[in-house]
């Protein structure tokens, strides 16, 4: 099962009348719920549920799209997809609980989150190991990769994930102007704000910041009142959130990849048909892989809304970053099967190679 702080404790029972009482407004049981088609005929319904923002720029809702397509055609109808968004049944470390736990039967669940059970999902949020997001896509779309995070997903929180999507490369986005190519010496005891798990803050540290942990839900208001100097977060939900007019500069460090793991409950998932477990396995696959695609196109576009909005990208030397860290990578890596952390390194090294 996931593992839980003492506060999730405490809210664990509130959170769980709050969800099945969300669940019923949006017309569905908790155990599994149907609904009639046009043709009268009874459709099966999966409750895909997010704590993003319903936006078309969310990577969640952008996922949640296409998983909704492709289940109701590769089904021929007989099944549809209740998107719930916007945290209406509990943030992402709550959602992820619930998935274990039954209540829900889906979401997608980023590896800053779920590693704080499963390690091994860290495998792909060590500092500096992607340079782009063509190198992420050539290993997340590698099958050994995949088999070896799913299953340790199914063997440290109980649940079965399939596939993966993208939320993006993590940059540095502050409040200041630090000139066309900023060096590491120039953010010294900057204070940074950073998710609320382990890597990212001893990541931070390592490069002379100061970490600062606050949700997400009060990241806006930290910039407004320059409670922090900065954030690290991926372009999409940094521009959904206002960093476009918030941040005068955006760093382009890509200082460690954040993915997101689409998981369902394990009660859920052994109620399926062998037919039915096939439909889902392609749809995640092909919801995921357009995703992430779309991922892309739609960073290169709201980067050119930022800077109209007075948030500059600035490129910097990155070799210093990613010399003060290597001791947390390999602090990390350790932690991590090490099958899995020789595939991916060996993936990269293939990849690099190919596209000198």
């Amino acid at each position: 099962m996931l593992k839980i702080s003492k506060k999730t404790k405490f809210a664990a029972v509130v959170l769980c009348l709050t969800i099945i009482t969300a669940i019923a407004a949006c017309g569905k049981s908790p155990d599994g719920g149907n609904q009639a088609s046009a043709d009268g005929q009874e459709k099966k319904v999966v409750q895909y549920a997010h704590p993003d923002a319903i936006s078309p720029t969310s990577p969640y809702e952008v996922f949640g799209k296409y998983f909704k397509q492709y289940l109701g055609e590769l089904s021929g109808g007989q099944w549809d997809t209740d998107i719930v968004g916007g945290a209406q049944l509990g943030n992402e470390s709550e959602l992820a609980v619930s998935v274990s736990s039954g209540l829900i039967d889906m979401t997608m669940s980023s590896n800053i989150v779920i590693a704080n059970t499963s390690m091994d999902s860290a495998a792909l949020l060590l500092p500096f190991m992607f340079k782009n997001h063509d190198e992420v896509n050539y290993v997340v779309e590698d099958e050994q990769v995949l088999e070896m995070i799913n299953a340790s997903l199914l063997k440290d929180a109980n649940v079965i994930g399939l596939d993966y999507t993208s939320n993006g490369l993590r940059k540095l986005f502050m409040r200041e102007s630090y000139g066309d190519s900023p060096v590491l010496g120039n953010l010294k005891n900057k204070k940074i704000r950073v998710p609320e798990t382990p890597l990212p803050v001893d990541t931070f540290k390592a490069l002379n910041m100061t970490p600062t942990t606050i949700s997400g839900s009060e990241v806006i208001t930290a910039m407004q009142q320059g409670t922090v100097d900065g954030c690290d977060y991926p372009i999409l939900p940094a521009m959904a959130s206002g960093f476009g007019e918030l941040a005068k500069t955006m760093i382009n460090t890509n200082h460690y990849y954040v993915g997101c793991s689409i998981i369902f409950s394990a009660n859920f998932w052994n109620g399926l048909t062998d037919e039915e477990k096939g439909w889902f396995k392609e749809a995640s696959k092909k919801a995921a892989h357009q995703q992430r695609m779309d991922l892309g196109q739609m960073e290169k576009e709201l980067t050119e809304k930022m800077i109209t909005q007075g948030c500059i990208p600035v490129e910097t030397d990155i070799q210093p970053y990613i010399d003060a860290t290597k001791p947390i990578y390999e602090k990390y890596a350790a932690k991590i099967n090490p099958k899995l952390i020789e595939r991916v390194e060996f993936l990269l090294k293939e990849y690099r190679a190919s596209h000198k």
